[in-house]
């Protein structure tokens, strides 16, 4: 009975970790950037990107335009800017600029 009762304690340490995990990941506020110019030069080439990169996802049993997170970094990164964790570029995480194909 008492082993019982430490393994549904593991198992409830276990199950509190990835719930911290997973609102530790999806509590991302900014994105942050490195690259010539200021905020809003960025912006502007994410704008840019942001068409350039768009493709048709296809399961299935359904279609959907989105972007290529891939297609979105390279052209970023061919106007000099690139994603890294301390960038001083910040530019808020919103889901109209998060890209869902690879």
């Amino acid at each position: 009975m008492k082993r019982h009762i430490v393994l549904m304690q593991h198992i409830k340490n276990l199950a509190v970790l990835a719930w911290l995990g997973l609102l530790s990941a999806c509590n991302q506020t900014t994105i942050n950037y490195t690259g010539p110019g200021n905020l809003d030069s960025l912006r502007a080439a994410r704008i840019i990107c942001m068409a350039e990169s768009q493709v048709t996802m296809k399961t299935p049993y359904s279609q959907r335009e989105t972007c290529s997170t891939g297609k979105l970094k390279t052209c970023l990164s061919e106007k000099g800017y690139t994603e890294q964790k301390n960038g001083n570029l910040k530019i808020p995480f919103t889901s109209d600029e998060f890209c869902q194909a690879p």
